[in-house]
């Protein structure tokens, strides 16, 4: 299957709405199940999402949409570090 972003982002727009149909108030055994040893339960993947995921993911977006333009700035480039992380 090829990537297609508008799909991307319609899938990205019902994830906050599916999460929150499936965890509202389930109790903290259906929370905290996990599928085995080494292995997480619903809180540790939202968490996960909430702190290790988006915030990296907003940051490498940034960083990734910079380098496109990093020889078109000419000039302004040493004031813009991002273009070169």
């Amino acid at each position: 299957m090829d990537f297609d972003i508008r799909q991307g982002i319609a899938v990205l727009g019902r994830t906050p709405g599916t999460l929150r149909a499936m965890l509202h108030d389930p109790g903290t055994a259906w929370i905290d199940a996990t599928e085995g040893p080494e292995t997480r339960g619903a809180y540790d993947i939202v968490g996960h999402l909430v702190h290790v995921v988006d915030v990296g993911h907003f940051a490498q977006t940034a960083r990734v949409m910079a380098k496109r333009s990093r020889d078109a700035i000419g000039p302004w480039r040493p004031y813009s570090p991002i273009v070169d992380r």
